[in-house]
């Protein structure tokens, strides 16, 4: 393992090329000046809209290239109000455990700053999770097999085993989240410094300065990560019945994510392979 730095600053120029900029349906990114806009508009209902910055397209799972310790911080706002953003969208490190069919590849573990508006809910049986609102959040799946995977996205789409599935993947995950400040005492509108600071003893989550979370090692993510900002119009929803629903919202005009600075710095595992 190697220490590591990775940063993009849109005063500057463009994102290097250890950066992808992607986006599909109706999300675009474009450089207005001295910053990177991500954004959707007029998305329709059941349709992907998505706009990203990130740094693990072209890695496989096991070359990603984020663990601890390391330090992330972000300059960034939105151009709405958390009532107002329809989707989800924020910045830090995941496993992309979605495939391009919207089925689970692995199971899901990140580490990040989420907003998602409703009707997600992703709280687990016990109250653990990501529910919706914005929040300091953390997912760590252990390793499933192959078959395993395949056999669980085949249940979760068939009707009477879909809850039973959905019950028996929430016993592979352990998670934690704190809601972040009120809209009263931050407007997401406005510039904002974010950071993230993940060793072992877990995770700490600060906004201009000012310390807004922790999250304990044991809800933290165990494997390599990968960077992403990004915002869309997905959802996803897991019931306190065991019921999984997910799909993509209507999110009408223009709403948007600008990043004015990024910079990780930290320990990149000198690996690669399945």
């Amino acid at each position: 393992m190697r220490h590591s730095t990775a940063r993009f600053d849109a005063s500057t120029g463009p994102p290097g090329p250890e950066w992808t900029l992607y986006s599909v349906g109706r999300g675009r990114v474009e450089r207005v000046p001295g910053v990177l806009r991500l954004a959707t508009e007029d998305a329709p209902e059941g349709v992907l809209a998505d706009a990203q910055l990130d740094d693990y397209h072209g890695r496989t799972r096991a070359g990603l290239r984020w663990r601890p310790p390391l330090r992330l911080e972000v300059r960034a706002r939105w151009s709405h109000p958390r009532h107002g953003l329809r989707g989800t969208t924020g910045f830090g490190f995941w496993n992309d455990p979605v495939d391009g069919r919207g089925r689970f590849a692995a199971a899901p573990s990140w580490l990040w700053f989420f907003h998602a508006s409703p009707p997600s809910c992703l709280r687990l049986g016990d109250g653990r999770g990501t529910g919706d609102g914005f929040v300091a959040g953390a997912m760590r799946g252990r390793t499933v097999g192959r078959v395993a995977l395949l056999a669980g996205n085949l249940a979760l789409r068939t009707p009477g085993l879909a809850r039973l599935a959905a019950r028996l993947g929430e016993r592979q995950m352990r998670a934690g989240d704190v809601v972040l400040p009120a809209e009263t005492d931050l407007d997401l509108r406005t510039w904002h410094d974010y950071a993230l600071t993940w060793d072992e003893a877990g995770a700490r989550f600060a906004i201009d300065g000012a310390e807004v979370a922790v999250l304990p090692s044991e809800a933290l993510p165990a494997g390599p990560l990968g960077f992403v900002a990004w915002i869309d119009n997905n959802w996803a929803a897991l019931g306190e019945d065991g019921s999984y629903r997910a799909g993509r919202l209507a999110a009408p005009g223009l709403q948007w994510l600008d990043l004015a600075r990024v910079e990780i710095r930290g320990a990149d595992p000198d690996r690669s392979g399945d």
